[in-house]
């Protein structure tokens, strides 16, 4: 019995060899892929009420922070056409409006929960 190899059919072989391992590789990549994709869902379910109120408070935020520059706006444009009178400012009620705009400041991020332990 004689074994032959001929250029067609080792490039053949050459190319049987690569697809396996090209195969090999891409149901290992699909499998990480479909883990990952799991893993997404699950923290969506998990998560689903928190996403479901935040995106319901959306426009309850954007009405509070539209408030609140409004207001600052207001605030640094009265300090502002005081300024420009040069009838002198008041140290009394420029330092109120400075607490009161560090006050809106601090009333615009949600206080934090502290748990104890």
């Amino acid at each position: 019995m004689t074994l032959t190899i001929t250029p067609q059919g080792l490039i053949l072989t050459l190319i049987a060899i690569l697809l396996i391992v090209i195969t090999f590789y891409l149901v290992k990549t699909l499998k990480k892929l479909n883990e990952l994709i799991d893993n997404a869902n699950s923290i969506l379910k998990d998560n689903k009420k928190n996403i479901d109120e935040s995106l319901q408070n959306v426009s309850q935020i954007t009405n509070s922070a539209k408030q609140k520059i409004d207001y600052v706006d207001k605030l640094f444009n009265q300090n502002g056409e005081a300024a420009a009178s040069k009838e002198g400012i008041d140290l009394v009620t420029t330092i109120e409006a400075v607490l009161a705009l560090i006050n809106e400041i601090k009333e615009f991020w949600p206080k934090k929960k502290r748990f104890k332990k």
